[in-house]
């Protein structure tokens, strides 16, 4: 081999094997920058707002629907998940009007006989009123791909529920429950546009397992 080949040889030889090792450096996976405020991972995305109204109902025998209104604060993650995309949400409702009770089979007055055989006393409510239920929501949400998407959510729930008796006879406490617990939702949306989603819902567990809340609601991305 001529001194010229062995010197083109010396010096092309190792600037192949700095470029390739290079090149592998560059496509590790444990080389890509990802740190970030989530365990160390970058989570870039998009705020979401929304509104929704409907209907707060009790499935408790004698207890009629009421309205509420809410808003929605959330935080959706641009990584896709099972081709869809994952968020975290904060939802409020506010009872807009009440919903109405009556204490079927009771006697207004806890002093006359109750409770006999055959009657559908309940001496929570002994009386008929209105109710209503104010909750407080942080939800882990899915919605799937397409323009008509699948939405799931579950999280935390608190809710605040009141129950005031009408013209009873005698004085009679309102019932007041605070309680916290597992919440979960389901529904159906559709991109209305570049921005904004409308969707349908059905949510379960709202305080206790007897009261749901059904809506529609829209939520604008940015």
């Amino acid at each position: 081999m001529s001194v010229n080949k062995k010197i083109a040889c010396s010096i092309v030889l190792p600037a192949m094997l700095f470029s390739a090792s290079a090149l592998a450096q560059s496509d590790d996976p444990r080389n890509v920058d990802k740190s970030g405020p989530f365990f160390g991972e970058t989570a870039t995305g998009k705020w979401l707002l929304g509104l929704k109204y409907g209907q707060m109902q009790h499935d408790a025998n004698g207890f009629s629907a009421g309205d509420s209104l809410g808003f929605m604060v959330g935080y959706e993650f641009s990584r896709p998940v099972f081709y869809g995309h994952a968020a975290i949400e904060f939802e409020y409702l506010k009872p807009t009007s009440p919903g109405d009770f009556r204490g079927e089979g009771a006697p207004v007055d806890p002093a006359d006989p109750c409770c006999g055989e055959g009657t559908n006393y309940n001496p929570k409510y002994p009386g008929n009123g209105e109710w209503e239920n104010q909750v407080r929501s942080l939800y882990a949400v899915y919605r799937g791909p397409g323009t008509l998407y699948f939405k799931g959510k579950a999280g935390l729930t608190s809710s605040e529920f009141t129950a005031k008796f009408k013209n009873p006879a005698v004085e009679i406490d309102d019932v007041e429950e605070d309680k916290t617990t597992i919440g979960w939702g389901i529904g159906l949306g559709v991109h209305a546009g570049k921005w904004v989603d409308v969707e349908l819902e059905y949510t379960g567990n709202q305080g206790t397992s007897d009261m749901n809340y059904i809506s529609i609601g829209a939520n604008a991305r940015f």
